[in-house]
């Protein structure tokens, strides 16, 4: 297994593999490929509030597989369960607990709309599963590219597009993404306001790592 943790040392993986392990060219920038199935990506996650407490490290594993009749690429950990992405558009499906038991289940998928380019606005309406009880309620989320810009983590230096999207329950992120690596998130911060169903709360993750088979 190769570690790797820096930008250029990414960029030799020849943008990837898509999420339907085909193999790519050299991405359009802004576009999502799939890092190689059996990728490992570590993050420093301090998070409090509805987010729970935590501070420390968190590795996700990702993994091509059928589901429910459709191909998703399986994001997972052991701390946090997993979350489940569509093939054709990356946006995420579904999401499990540390159990294994389904959370939450999205449609349309919930996600970025590719390629990222800065000044790309758009809003993204969803209805959002809580399987606990089978509620169904509507989630819009408002979405806009501010720019393209270096950011400094422990895995390097990445030139990434800033994201920021507000979704309807009263949470607002910002998000570094650097799609074309085969990296949705390079950083992430996340608010819930007190308004928020699962109450106030605090999140930010950075990339430690990336490893491939």
């Amino acid at each position: 297994m190769k570690t790797i943790s820096r930008p250029l040392a990414l960029l030799a993986l020849g943008a990837g593999l898509l999420a339907a392990g085909c193999a790519t060219g050299p991405a359009t920038p802004g576009s999502m490929v799939s890092l190689p199935d059996g990728s490992q990506t570590v993050y420093h996650r301090k998070s409090s509030g509805s987010y729970g407490n935590f501070d420390g490290q968190v590795q996700w594993t990702q993994k091509a597989m059928d589901w429910q009749g459709r191909k998703v690429v399986a994001n997972t950990s052991a701390q946090f369960g997993a979350s489940y992405f569509d093939v054709a558009t990356h946006g995420m499906v579904a999401s499990f607990n540390a159990n294994g038991q389904q959370t939450y289940a999205y449609d349309p998928p919930v996600g970025f709309v590719f390629p990222l380019e800065v000044g790309k606005a758009w809003v993204g309406e969803h209805k959002m599963t809580a399987l606990r009880n089978n509620q169904v309620v509507p989630m819009t989320v408002n979405y806009k590219v501010e720019t393209l810009e270096d950011v400094s983590v422990p895995a390097g230096t990445y030139k990434a597009y800033k994201v920021v999207f507000t979704d309807s329950f009263g949470e607002t992120t910002t998000q570094w993404s650097a799609p074309q690596l085969g990296l949705s998130t390079i950083k992430r911060i996340s608010v819930r306001s007190a308004a928020h169903p699962l109450g106030a709360g605090q999140l930010q993750a950075e990339l430690l790592s990336v490893k491939t088979p």
